[in-house]
């Protein structure tokens, strides 16, 4: 006769990594909170759970509940959260590994995302016309709330001329932790002369 070997791989515990709560975009100096899960999608308890995520970007750290390595019924999860403050910009690639000491399909042990951290940016918008003696007021804002404050050096520039036309502000400004903008507020002049537009 003739005769043939195989192997089955019954998957009675399945550990499956989820990591669609992990935000893809994030910014240097800016807080980040993201979650990734690892779940026993199989038919019997997984012994021994783990849930591991590497290459997160710097400044990132994750803690996980239940502790691990965890013994989980069906449907059960190992729930993580990364938190912290990007230090480094990039496009990083973490990737979470889900396994359990009587694993039955390591096939699908492991899940992988990008996260691309950025740089805030910082934009002085125009002030509206004002009559001499009125108060010039410039928006200095930022492209997204930074976790700590944010100190802007400004310059001065075009045809007014400082202390005749206008009292000249503060050269630095502090966008406070959490905000987003704040105002320069430019005192104009009246020197009383019949001048052009300054």
């Amino acid at each position: 006769g003739v005769s043939a070997t195989g192997t089955i791989n019954d998957p009675l515990t399945d550990m499956v990594p989820n990591v669609s709560g992990l935000p893809t975009t994030a910014t240097v100096g800016a807080s980040y909170t993201g979650t990734y899960t690892c779940t026993n999608s199989g038919i019997t308890a997984a012994l021994g759970a783990t849930c591991v995520i590497a290459n997160l970007p710097p400044g990132l750290t994750s803690s996980c509940s239940p502790a691990q390595p965890a013994n989980l019924v069906v449907g059960a999860s190992i729930t993580c959260t990364v938190t912290g403050i990007p230090t480094a910009t990039g496009v990083f690639a973490p990737v979470v590994t889900a396994s359990a000491t009587n694993e039955g399909n390591p096939a699908n042990n492991s899940a992988g995302t990008t996260i691309t951290i950025g740089v805030i940016t910082v934009t002085i918008g125009n002030a509206t016309t004002v009559a001499e003696g009125g108060l010039l007021v410039y928006p200095v804002t930022l492209s997204q709330a930074s976790a700590t404050n944010t100190v802007i050096t400004i310059a001065l520039s075009g045809t007014a001329t400082p202390g005749v036309d206008y009292t000249t502000p503060a050269l630095t400004v502090t966008i406070p932790a959490g905000q987003v903008s704040v105002n320069v507020n430019v005192p104009s002049i009246n020197d009383v002369q019949n001048e052009v537009t300054e």
